[in-house]
């Protein structure tokens, strides 16, 4: 999916060929959750994503002192699914804490974020072949995840899961 469009009860993401919009509301279930080509929907749509030519932050960058020169800051994952495919999801930064003492550390936290379900473990509600996200990390060979799944009348961002041996890059947009 190359786009993707937040609002208050509504997520949709798109791609040239179709997509999804996920419909959910606060104070009861979900209701109309839908997949579709777009030549059914739509009478075109255009999906902008410039290309842009990031720059890699290095760790010894993400210090508090650092972090204004590093942002604004994207994130490559590169991960490999339980069916042995390759995935390389690429996605804003939204928060990041830093420290410098007792010992240099981060914590990336973004999202939502689609993660492909070829990811994840079952339990997370899935749209059109992804789960939505929050990602969380403090190093570059694993992310923790919060995925949207089913809970009580609704759906909350209560699926845990984690991705081991990722390759994890920082980039400057």
């Amino acid at each position: 999916m190359a786009g993707a469009e937040w609002n208050r009860y509504n997520t949709i993401f798109a791609s040239p060929e179709r997509h999804v919009i996920v419909r959910d509301f606060p104070t009861g279930p979900p209701k109309g959750d839908s997949v579709a080509a777009n030549s059914a929907t739509f009478s075109s749509l255009v999906v902008h994503a410039p290309a842009l030519a990031p720059r890699l932050v290095a760790p010894a960058d993400l210090v508090p002192d650092r972090l204004a020169d590093a942002w604004p800051m994207t994130a490559r994952v590169h991960a490999q699914g339980r069916d042995g495919t390759r995935w390389l999801l690429d996605f804003p930064v939204v928060h990041v804490n830093a420290r410098e003492a007792p010992t240099p550390g981060f914590q990336v936290e973004t999202g939502p974020v689609l993660v492909p379900e070829a990811l994840v473990e079952p339990g997370a509600t899935i749209f059109g072949g992804f789960a939505l996200a929050y990602v969380f990390f403090n190093r570059l060979d694993r992310i923790d995840l919060a995925m949207l799944a089913p809970r009580g009348p609704g759906r909350v961002y209560g699926q845990f899961g984690r991705l081991n041996e990722v390759a994890v890059g920082l980039y400057r947009a």
